[in-house]
């Protein structure tokens, strides 16, 4: 899970990063990618739901959750976004 860059609350990016980040490179089940993530049942749901009617994961025949090459694509670009945010605030704090 990647730490929030301002404040205590994560914002929905943070949320829809972790889910990229949990799904990437394996196929997790819902209680899986709930755990990993610290999401309830309910916040799950409505991320899956977003993220799969935009492409980005797709779920097999057994109920589990991959990122599809669009959602590798998301994934590559946040963390890049993630990782220039971070340089900027580590020299800009002191």
């Amino acid at each position: 899970m990647v730490s929030t860059l301002i404040g205590s609350r994560r914002a929905s990016i943070d949320i829809l990063f972790d889910v990229l980040t949990a799904c990437r490179g394996r196929s997790l089940n819902e209680n899986a990618i709930m755990s990993h993530c610290s999401l309830s049942n309910q916040q799950l749901h409505r991320y899956l739901n977003f993220m799969s009617a935009r492409n980005l994961v797709q779920s097999d025949d057994d109920g589990r959750f991959g990122l599809t090459p669009k959602g590798e694509l998301a994934f590559d670009q946040v963390s890049s976004a993630y990782t220039m945010l971070q340089n900027f605030q580590a020299t800009s704090v002191g």
